[in-house]
C-alpha cells in the first residue's frame, strides 16, 4: 500500500428506476450517484460509489460530489496507505467519503475477489392486500424464498392488511422481512408486531426513529420478533452500544454507511462479539456498490446464512449484461473477475472531474 495514487476520476450520474421505489419518507424514481475511479502508479485501478438518499443520510448528491472532489484533490499524490489513514479520521456522514475511499481500497487490492452465489431478498412493492399473493408468486417463480416489504407512510390499518396478506401467501420455508424506515410510532409498531408470526417474519426493521432506541428495546422485550436496526447504526460505537443493551436486535450494514471494506469488517466483528446477526445490502445503489457488497458477503458473511439485500441494481431501468453481477434463481452469481467492469457508455454523459 506504499504505492502512490496517480489519478482520480469522479463521475456524477443519474440512473432511472424501472419502477418508483416507495419508502416511508420518500419515493425514489432515480438514483443520483457519485462514481470514483482511482489509479495507482503501477496502473492498478479501483472504483467506488456513493448513492446518497436525502432523509436517510445527511448530504444530497451535490454535497457528496463537492466533498468527493475535495478529497480527491487532497489525496492524489499520497500513498494509498496514507489516504486510508486520513479516511479513518473523517467524522460524520460516511456517504461523503465512501466512494473515494473504496476506489483506493480496490486499487490497493484490499478488497478480495471471490466467486460464489449470494441469495438475496425479493422485494414486494404492492399496495393493495388482495394483489400481494400474486406478486409473491411471481417472485417465487424467480427463485426467491426470502421477501421484503416496506411499511409506514400510510394508514396503519392498510399496513396491517398487507402484513396479514403477505404472511398468508408464504409457503413452507419462506419468510418475510418488514421494513418501516423509522416510519412508525410506538402504537403503530405494536399493532403491526402483534400481527407478525415469528415462524414467518424473519426481521422487523427499524420501526421507530433513531432517537427511539430505548423504545425499540421495549418492543424487542414485548414481541418474539427480531428487530433489525438500520438507520440507528451510524458507527462502530453505536453498534457496541446496541450490543450492550442485550436485546433481540440484529444489525443492518451497508458498504456506504460503513465507508468501505475496513469499516464493514470492523463493524461486523463488533456485532458478532455481542452475538448479533448481520444483514448486508443496499437497495438504493447501482451494480458497482452491490458488486462490492457481494464480495464482502462472500468473504465475511456467508456463514450467517442470511439473504443479502444488495438488490439495488435490479431496480435500474436497464441492467448492463457486463456489470459483473448475474441474477439467477433468487441469487446473485459472482465471478472472480479482479477488476470490476464499468461500461464506458455510462460515463459518456456524466459530469466529470479529474485530478
Amino acid at each position: 500500500m506504499k504505492e502512490v495514487i496517480e489519478r482520480f476520476d469522479l463521475y456524477r450520474l443519474s440512473f432511472p428506476l424501472v419502477r418508483p421505489y416507495a419508502l416511508s419518507f420518500t419515493t425514489v424514481e432515480s438514483l443520483d450517484v457519485l462514481w470514483v475511479r482511482a489509479e495507482l502508479e503501477s496502473g492498478s485501478v479501483g472504483w467506488g460509489e456513493s448513492a446518497p438518499l436525502p432523509g436517510y443520510n445527511e448530504g444530497a448528491i451535490g454535497v457528496v460530489w463537492d466533498f468527493g472532489c475535495k478529497l480527491a484533490k487532497a489525496w492524489v499524490g499520497k500513498s494509498a496507505s496514507r489516504a486510508l489513514e486520513l479516511a479513518a479520521c473523517e467524522k460524520g456522514d460516511r456517504f461523503l467519503t465512501t466512494a473515494v475511499e473504496t476506489a483506493v481500497e480496490e486499487a490497493a487490492k484490499i478488497i478480495p475477489c471471490q466467486s460464489g452465489v449470494i441469495p438475496i431478498v425479493g422485494l414486494i412493492q404492492g399496495e393493495e392486500a388482495e394483489d400481494l399473493g400474486e406478486e409473491i408468486d411471481r417472485r417465487r417463480k424467480q427463485g426467491f424464498v426470502r421477501y421484503k416489504a416496506k411499511l409506514g407512510g400510510r394508514d396503519v390499518g392498510t399496513d396491517i392488511k398487507r402484513v396479514v396478506a403477505i404472511q398468508c401467501a408464504l409457503e413452507a420455508g419462506e419468510m418475510v422481512r418488514f421494513d418501516a424506515n423509522q416510519g412508525l410510532d410506538m402504537e403503530a409498531a405494536r399493532r403491526l408486531l402483534e400481527e407478525c408470526d415469528p415462524a414467518k417474519v424473519e426481521f422487523f426493521e427499524q420501526p421507530l426513529p433513531t432517537t427511539s432506541l430505548e423504545e425499540m428495546g421495549i418492543l424487542a422485550d414485548e414481541f418474539p420478533i427480531t428487530l433489525l436496526l438500520d438507520e440507528s447504526v451510524t458507527g462502530r460505537d453505536i453498534i457496541r452500544g446496541i450490543g450492550e443493551m442485550g436485546k433481540r436486535f440484529a444489525i443492518k450494514l451497508k458498504w456506504m454507511k460503513q465507508s468501505g471494506w475496513n469499516g464493514l469488517k470492523d463493524s461486523t466483528q463488533i456485532a458478532e462479539s455481542f452475538g448479533m446477526s448481520v444483514v448486508l445490502g443496499n437497495g438504493v445503489a447501482t451494480y458497482l456498490n452491490n458488486w462490492h457488497e457481494c464480495q464482502f458477503w462472500a468473504s465475511m458473511l456467508k456463514n450467517f446464512n442470511l439473504s443479502g439485500e444488495m438488490n439495488g441494481f435490479l431496480k435500474l431501468d436497464r441492467i448492463p449484461a457486463d456489470c459483473g453481477l448475474i441474477f439467477e434463481s433468487g441469487a446473485i452469481k459472482l465471478s472472480s473477475v479482479r477488476e470490476l467492469v464499468v461500461p464506458e457508455r455510462h460515463l459518456l454523459d456524466a459530469e466529470h472531474f479529474s485530478v
